[in-house]
């Protein structure tokens, strides 16, 4: 088969997410809808039978967690190489194995939340939580203190450094506090973009930032909404 500059695309994307669904597939390479209300195309006929062709080849990989019907889509270690063969930027990492259920849910929300943001053209030079984990961020020769690891880091349309936080979980206030007092500290980042999944980790986030301009505190239905039709569909 012959391979295009999308199916590369694809297998980054999947490298850097461990994992995506049909769906944040869809969205991110081959969703032509001029709005968020228009009607997803029946069964995403066109994506699955690309995917289904990557995964013939031996290029993808999938697998389901116990809590859900769909199928979620990895990057083989065959796809890895050719990844390594065709690309100026060589992989800084193997891809994922496996879904991790513990944090299905999470990263799964990350993914929307960052195809949301590149589909907006509001986020540029996306490096996500694991590339940070397995080799820093360099920002003018200094490396992102370990002390906080975002979900995220990209380049804003205003050129600035964002990180990027996604809670799904409720925690103490004093943890979320003790966070933000680390985000204050970190000269590399001009701005944090925290998301709150339920609306009681909202306000803690709130509490926490007390009005901080450094910070911008936002839901998880505010990118789902730019993504379906209706947001019940969003995982």
């Amino acid at each position: 088969m012959r391979l295009t500059k999308r199916d590369g695309d694809i297998f980054r994307f999947l490298l850097e997410q461990k994992f995506a669904t049909l769906e944040a597939i869809y969205f991110r390479f081959f969703d032509r809808r001029k709005q968020a209300t228009d009607p997803l195309p029946k069964q995403f006929f066109v994506t699955r039978q690309r995917l289904g062709l990557l995964h013939k080849a031996g290029l993808l990989t999938t697998e389901r967690v116990y809590s859900e019907s769909k199928s979620l889509y990895l990057l083989t270690t065959k796809g890895y190489h050719l990844l390594r063969q065709t690309s100026q930027e060589p992989p800084y990492a193997i891809p994922a194995k496996t879904v991790d259920f513990r944090s299905y849910v999470h990263d799964l929300r990350v993914t929307y939340c960052r195809v949301a943001l590149e589909r907006g053209r509001r986020a540029f030079q996306w490096v996500p939580e694991r590339q940070i984990r397995m080799k820093g961020y360099h920002v003018k020769g200094e490396n992102l203190t370990r002390n906080v690891i975002p979900d995220g880091m990209f380049i804003s349309s205003k050129g600035q450094r964002i990180a990027f936080e996604l809670e799904s979980s409720d925690r103490k206030m004093s943890r979320f506090e003790a966070k933000a007092h680390e985000y204050r500290r970190l000269g590399q980042i001009d701005h944090v973009l925290w998301i709150a999944c339920e609306s009681q980790i909202q306000k803690k986030l709130s509490h926490a930032v007390r009005g901080d301009t450094k910070f911008t505190v936002g839901t998880y239905g505010e990118f789902a909404r730019q993504l379906f039709p209706e947001v019940t569909h969003a995982s």
